[in-house]
């Protein structure tokens, strides 16, 4: 008489699948980093000298365009004056920290009053340190 053997009974772990796939999810969002754009289209003005900003701070960005619209954090404001840039200032800050870094990148083509609109209600929020972004300028310019 012959004796039937039985198969093994295979069978896959989702456990230990399961697993690794939550440990790659939480290291690609601990690794990922963000691109930080803004909404509105600017020329930055150039300076052929000045200092870099620590990209670790964690600044706000206020920007101007040509038009005298502005952006706080890339976000968009409906209202172009000085108390709405306020108010929109204000929800982006940490309360009470006067060291709040602040990035203001205003278009080379923006008027004048745009940008003094801009460090008014930054001043008229308690925020003074202040650093303009520009780009160096361009080498190839013919010279006479």
């Amino acid at each position: 008489m012959k004796r039937l053997r039985s198969k093994p009974e295979v069978t896959l772990e989702l456990v230990p699948l399961i697993d690794v796939v939550f440990l790659l999810l939480i290291f690609f969002m601990v690794t990922t980093t963000f691109v930080s754009e803004t909404k509105i289209d600017l020329t930055l003005p150039e300076a052929a000298s000045g200092e870099g900003i620590d990209s670790e701070i964690s600044a706000i960005r206020l920007n101007v365009d040509k038009d005298g619209r502005y952006s706080v954090n890339g976000v968009l404001l409906d209202q172009h004056d000085r108390s709405a840039i306020a108010e929109s200032l204000l929800l982006s800050t940490r309360p009470g920290d006067p060291n709040q870094v602040i990035v203001l990148s205003a278009d080379s083509r923006s008027e004048y009053q745009s940008v003094v609109t801009a460090l008014d209600a930054l001043s008229s929020v308690g925020l003074y340190n202040v650093a303009m972004k520009t780009v160096l300028p361009t080498t190839n310019q013919k010279k006479d």
